[in-house]
């Protein structure tokens, strides 16, 4: 089995995925692949990059542990920062920002730059992503805003006997509202369970509430729905931790559209 000659980290690198490809314990195949180039092992990382299993980038990591080989992000933002504890390197500010960076750049090869340039552009991205959200949430406060006073003059519109109806309406999913907020204040430690059952209740009264046409309904749609997506990232992330605390959340949100449907209706 030949290995490649030469004293580099990227010509080492290579050495130790074919050792590892060839049946050698990773270990074994670093000491191997360090001796062929004539360094020590001690000496790995000192070019900036000491990932585990001493690969010089991303697609040559093959001990599966540095996270670099496409195993998942999280793991690379983990290597990644650790090189910067080893190499003297600055470190990303967060997890979040170096994921931030990552998201910007899938193809992006962190050995070709430092660990202080991948941070200063992070940090960039962050900033970008920070004024999106910020741009999105008043397109959605405007709409919302439009969607309210279009649902109080399309209610002043109507008949004494059309605008019953519609309060009475609004009333039911008021009552609703309010007895699965009840249930869901007695969860101590709710459960995947729980709140799945939560968010498909909680669905269908949204689906009643936001075709009232009804300031109020709007309102309420509103809050109950932010409530409701956190529930939902929850358990799409199966954030066990967060369960108790999105819980109380949305059973808070429900209970806040019992009071004003039921002071709107009067």
């Amino acid at each position: 089995m030949p290995l490649k000659t030469g004293s580099s980290d990227e010509t080492i690198s290579k050495n130790i995925a074919e050792l590892v490809r060839a049946g050698h314990p990773k270990d074994q195949a670093i000491a191997i692949a360090y001796k062929e180039a004539g360094r020590s092992t001690s000496s790995k990382g000192r070019s900036g990059l000491g990932y585990t299993c001493g690969a010089a980038s991303p697609d040559e990591c093959v001990c599966g542990r540095c996270g670099m080989n496409g195993k998942g992000l999280v793991s690379w933002a983990r290597a990644v920062s650790g090189m910067g504890k080893r190499s003297g390197g600055t470190e990303f500010s967060s997890q979040a920002a170096l994921q931030s960076y990552m998201r910007q750049h899938p193809k992006a090869d962190m050995s070709k730059h430092s660990v202080a340039q991948a941070a200063s552009k992070a940090s960039s991205s962050e900033s970008n992503e920070s004024k999106m959200r910020a741009q999105t949430d008043r397109v959605q406060d405007a709409g919302h805003a439009q969607n309210v006073s279009a649902a109080e003059k399309k209610f002043e519109s109507m008949g004494s006997g059309s605008k019953t109806q519609v309060l009475d309406h609004m009333k039911s999913k008021g009552d609703e509202a309010f007895r699965l907020s009840g249930r869901m204040a007695n969860w101590s430690s709710p459960t995947e369970e729980h709140l799945t059952h939560a968010r498909q209740e909680t669905g269908m009264i949204l689906r009643e509430l936001q075709s009232i046409p009804h300031p109020v309904a709007v309102e309420q749609t509103r809050a109950v729905t932010n409530a409701a997506n956190a529930v939902n990232d929850a358990l799409k992330h199966q954030d066990v931790d967060s369960y108790k605390k999105v819980s109380d959340q949305l059973s808070s949100a429900l209970y806040g559209a019992t009071k004003a449907i039921n002071r709107a209706v009067g």
